[in-house]
C-alpha cells in the first residue's frame, strides 16, 4: 500500500513539475503573441489616423517584446505623423539597430533626417534612401497612406538640391517625371528645378 502511495505521489509531483514547466514556456510565447497582437492593433489604429492610440499600442508591443521590429517601425511612423520627430528618430534608430533592412524604418529615417535640414542630416537621409532603394525600389507604405517610392525620390531630389548637388537632384526628380529636363549649369535652370521639386506634395496624405 505504501508503495502504491509512493508511486502516486511521484506521479503527482511529476505532473505538477510538468505543468509548471509548460506554464513557463507558454508565458514566453504568450508575450510574443501579445506583442504581435498589439502591433497589429497599432497598425490598424495608425491606418485609421488614431495616432495617440497607435502610439500606446506600439509602445505596449515593444514592452512585451523588445525585439519586435515591426512595432518600432509602427511607433516611429506614428510619431512622425504626430509631428514628434525627435521621438520618431530615437525609436527608428533603435529599430534599425535590430534590423537594418526594414523598409518602413528606412523610409521613416529618410524623412526624419530630411526634416532637420542641416548638411549632416541631409546626407544621412540620402544614405537611408540608398539603403531603402537597395532593399525595395518599389516601396509603398504599409500603413494605409498614399505614400510610395516617388515621394522618396522627391525627398532625395530636395536633399541633393540643398546640398548643391544639382545633377544628382535632377536625376532623382527624373525618376518621378522622366520628361523633365533643364540646364542645371545656370541659375534659370536651377530655379526651374527648385520649382519642380516644390511643385510636388511630398507630405503624407491619407488615402
Amino acid at each position: 500500500m505504501q508503495k502504491v502511495i509512493h508511486v502516486l505521489l511521484c506521479t503527482i509531483l511529476f505532473l505538477i513539475s510538468s505543468c509548471a514547466s509548460s506554464s513557463g514556456n507558454n508565458q514566453t510565447k504568450t508575450s510574443e503573441e501579445k506583442s504581435i497582437e498589439k502591433t497589429n492593433e497599432g497598425a490598424s489604429q495608425l491606418s485609421n489616423g488614431d495616432l495617440s492610440a497607435a502610439i500606446d499600442s506600439f509602445t505596449e508591443a515593444i514592452k512585451l517584446d523588445s525585439t519586435n521590429v515591426s512595432a518600432y517601425a509602427g511607433l516611429g511612423w506614428s510619431y512622425i505623423l504626430f509631428d514628434s520627430v525627435d521621438n520618431a528618430l530615437a525609436i527608428l534608430v533603435a529599430g534599425n539597430n535590430l534590423n537594418p533592412e526594414n523598409v518602413e524604418i528606412l523610409s521613416g529615417l529618410a524623412f526624419v533626417y530630411n526634416s532637420f535640414g542641416d548638411t549632416n542630416s541631409l546626407q544621412l537621409s540620402n544614405q537611408y534612401i540608398e539603403s531603402l532603394l537597395n532593399v525595395d525600389s518599389d516601396w509603398i507604405s504599409s500603413y494605409g497612406y498614399d505614400f510610395a517610392i516617388n515621394d522618396i525620390y522627391i525627398v532625395l531630389a530636395q536633399n541633393h538640391y540643398i546640398l548643391g548637388n544639382y545633377a544628382a537632384s535632377l536625376a532623382a526628380i527624373q525618376h518621378v517625371d522622366a520628361l523633365f529636363q533643364v540646364d542645371i549649369t545656370g541659375d534659370e535652370g536651377r530655379s526651374q528645378l527648385s520649382d519642380k521639386i516644390e511643385s510636388y506634395n511630398s507630405g503624407i496624405t491619407k488615402k
